[in-house]
């Protein structure tokens, strides 16, 4: 399936970090796919049986997925209401 190359070869991992700990584990994961490869104006492309959302400020589609980390709102749900950027380092 060549969508599901396209969008595994764009990964971006978000980690959550934890007050006693200095190490960062994996919340989930990013599929990406930028309007150069899949035009915005084309239809939103599907993985895992969900479709990407765009995103016209990075000029891409996306897809997120709580894999390290379960969501009571979903596998694919953009936000986690148990995970907090609360001892992120600022940046």
């Amino acid at each position: 399936m060549r969508m599901c190359r396209i969008a595994c070869a764009a990964i971006a991992r978000r980690c959550e970090r934890f007050s006693n700990s200095r190490r960062s584990l994996p919340a989930g994961v990013e599929y990406i796919i930028p309007y150069t490869i899949h035009g915005a104006d084309q239809p939103a492309p599907v993985l895992f049986g969900q479709q990407f959302m765009k995103n016209d400020h990075f000029q891409l589609r996306g897809l997120h997925a709580w894999v390290g980390k379960n969501n009571l709102s979903g596998t694919f749900a953009m936000w986690n209401p148990d995970v907090s950027c609360q001892f992120a380092p600022a940046s």
